[in-house]
């Protein structure tokens, strides 16, 4: 042994090196989940999702990574807006104001951002409900002013204009 040794120029004194290892894996912040909305935040590619207002999203990470808002929807970070500083987590609710935009979410810390870091939300837009028992059906512009419209309901034969009731009784179609 000790003549293989000396052919490949170790003294037998030599200590066995030990090979390089990996560094550790990074510990999760928090137990994994099913919920869409809530993201394990590390580098790696990230589909775009769909929200309604209201709805929160969860960024879980700890030290090494952030949460920027990027308005550019790029890894351009000109007018970023903080969500979560170093350290997580952070989190953030979709509000009206979101409503029909995408809102875009990076990683500023070194290149993360370009290495995939980065996931785009599109915020479904607002849908005005009627109230109930409202219907744009049967309902018929009899004149216009410059400052209200009047309708009338020809199932109920009620008038209405400017948020009152005017009158029960249907007014003549004109020829």
């Amino acid at each position: 042994m000790q003549e293989v040794m000396l052919a490949a120029g170790l003294a037998p004194t030599d200590a066995p090196v030990a090979a390089p290892t990996d560094p550790p894996a990074a510990t999760p912040t928090s137990p994994p989940t099913d919920d869409p909305n809530v993201i394990e935040w590390t580098i790696q590619p990230y589909e775009a999702r769909v929200v309604k207002v209201g709805e929160t999203v969860t960024f879980n990470y700890g030290q090494g990574h952030n949460v920027y808002i990027h308005p550019t929807g790029t890894c351009d970070e000109t007018g970023g807006i903080l969500v979560g500083p170093n350290g997580g987590p952070a989190s953030y609710t979709f509000t009206a104001n979101d409503a029909g935009r995408i809102i875009t979410f990076a990683c500023d810390v070194g290149f993360h951002c370009e290495a995939g870091q980065i996931i785009s939300f599109q915020v479904e837009r607002l849908v005005r409900k009627e109230p109930k028992g409202a219907s744009k059906e049967g309902l018929k512009v009899q004149r216009k002013s410059p400052t209200s419209t009047i309708f009338a309901d020809r199932a109920t034969g009620s008038v209405r204009g400017g948020g009152r009731r005017l009158s029960n009784s249907t007014p003549q179609e004109s020829s």
